[in-house]
């Protein structure tokens, strides 16, 4: 009575492990079919265009720049001091994290500063400058706050 047992439960497991991995392998082929990624690159016309295109872009884009830190920087300080520099003087800098608006304004020269306190962990700040003309330029950066020693 034991042999039957146990030959039940071993061709019981069997047959029950190769029903799954009959399973597993046929839907993993139908996936790995569905998967192919297609990228379509775009000629470009002439070059004199695109580096226009590039420069004009960029600098309409950025609106201003940070000198004291960076996207995907780590910290070990609560309170940070954000500097930076704007295309343009006396413009509007609102940065904004989570609960916490701050604003400031960039000076005749263009250089702006102000401080933010941190969170633990992961903090957004997007910092938007506003010109005179109401022109708005952002930037999206991400500042991890950590006490821990490296």
């Amino acid at each position: 009575m034991l042999k039957e047992l146990f030959l039940a439960i071993v061709l019981g497991a069997l047959l029950g492990f190769g029903l799954t991995g009959g399973y597993l392998a046929i839907n993993k082929k139908n996936h790995s079919n569905n998967n192919t990624i297609v990228i379509n690159t775009p000629t470009p016309e002439s070059n004199t265009n695109i580096s226009t295109q590039e420069n004009t872009s960029h600098s309409k884009e950025t609106g201003f720049s940070l000198a004291s830190i960076e996207d995907m920087d780590v910290v070990s300080k609560e309170n940070i001091e954000i500097n930076g520099t704007t295309t343009t003087p006396n413009n509007t800098i609102i940065a904004t994290l989570e609960d916490q608006i701050v604003n400031a304004t960039s000076d005749k020269e263009g250089k702006f500063s102000f401080q933010i306190k941190l969170t633990s962990g992961l903090n957004s700040i997007k910092i938007t400058a506003i010109d005179e003309a109401n022109n708005q330029f952002e930037k999206n950066i991400n500042i991890t706050y950590s006490t821990a020693t490296i």
